[in-house]
């Protein structure tokens, strides 16, 4: 991304937090006249002031790590999810205030709500679901018959999930007893930190097929990044499969690398490529669940993806289904392609999860 164009992408999110602000306020000044007469320049000041420091907590989150950059990032993804709910709260407050002449109790109730969402999700977003999935393939080999499958996405591992958390994964898909992992993407948040530390819990995963990961848009933000951020994966012991087909005992296992084939174009380039055997069962790891069309044309069994999150906060599932045409989440099917989209293990931004879960999925093959 272009420095004009980081600009225009900064002034845009700058300008939507400063309208959910804005409204927070006008909301706590109905809800709480007395309070917010007495601290009305604090909040004036802070309606603008925390926009800009949250984008400023991202900013040198890029550059620095230290515990006092990682402690004020933490603290400003949970505000910004909190503000979402306080935002929420406001609006239904300044349609209520057209027909009601006093709203206090009811607003207090829902600023009372909002927070309380907000601290389920913080809570809520730290518990790892296990997603049990069956999926039948024509032509399996009798070796992958029943066999499982853990994908998991999405770890963001940075200054909110570090290596506790990368360990709890670890730990976790170990106990399935998987014939395979595969890591589809966003394995890095893309902030400053000592990325060999951060993953060396992954080094334990065992898996008798082996352990295999693709690149997502955070895994790197520069083409340099990215290769650092490949190397230190491929030195831990799990191997990077970057536009790549390789046969595990009959079955073709894809791995795409993100940058490369997030042009439609350049995608189909890749898989033409590979000589992809449609008569053949396949798994394709794909960080993003787009294009879908394409490897579907190129003869794929079964696609895997995550990046979705699905929105991670309710209610805003609606935008990864409009923006994924539907392969937002969940066991889907593109012409004779399955697709499985997963809602990711981790969380990017505001560390909350309303109405979705943090998940490990645990694909179970079987002959179609």
């Amino acid at each position: 991304m272009k420095i004009p164009q980081i600009a225009i992408f900064i002034s845009i999110i700058f300008g939507i937090l400063l309208l959910a602000h804005f409204v927070v306020y006008e909301a706590a000044f109905l809800v709480f006249p007395v309070f917010a007469g007495k601290f009305l320049i604090y909040l004036r000041i802070a309606v603008v002031a925390l926009p800009a420091i949250f984008i400023g907590s991202i900013a040198i989150s890029f550059q620095f790590n230290n515990f006092f950059i990682r402690t004020l990032y933490k603290l400003m993804a949970v505000w910004i999810g909190l503000v979402l709910y306080l935002f929420l709260a406001g609006v239904v407050l300044g349609f209520a205030s057209f027909i009601f002449a006093n709203l206090q109790t009811q607003g207090e109730i829902l600023f009372g709500l909002a927070i309380l969402i907000a601290a389920y999700g913080v809570i809520h977003s730290q518990i790892i679901k296990i997603v049990k999935v069956k999926i039948s393939l024509r032509n399996l080999p009798d070796a992958w018959n029943n066999r499982l499958i853990v994908f998991v996405s999405d770890l963001h591992l940075g200054h909110v999930r570090g290596q506790r958390f990368a360990e709890r994964v670890a730990n976790r898909i170990n106990e399935l007893n998987p014939e395979i992992v595969l890591i589809g993407g966003d394995l890095y948040d893309g902030v400053k930190v000592d990325n060999a530390k951060i993953i060396k819990p992954l080094k334990k995963l065992s898996a008798p097929k082996g352990v295999y990961f693709v690149t997502g848009n955070h895994d790197g933000f520069s083409v340099k990044a990215t290769e650092e951020d490949v190397a230190t994966i491929a030195k831990s012991g799990i191997k990077v499969l970057q536009n790549e087909l390789i046969k595990i005992n009959g079955v073709q296992l894809i791995g795409v690398d993100y940058k490369q084939t997030a042009d439609p174009k350049r995608y189909k380039e890749v898989l033409d490529r590979m000589k992809i055997d449609p008569n053949s069962p396949s798994i394709l790891i794909k960080h993003v669940p787009d294009n879908v069309d394409i490897a579907s044309g190129a003869g794929i069994s079964l696609q895997i993806s995550g990046h979705t999150h699905r929105a991670q906060m309710w209610p805003l599932r609606f935008i990864p289904r409009l923006i994924y045409k539907g392969f937002d989440y969940g066991l889907k099917r593109s012409g004779l392609m399955q697709v499985f989209i997963s809602s990711g293990v981790g969380t990017w931004g505001p560390p909350l999860r309303v109405g979705t879960n943090s998940e490990i999925v645990l694909i179970t093959l079987n002959k179609a």
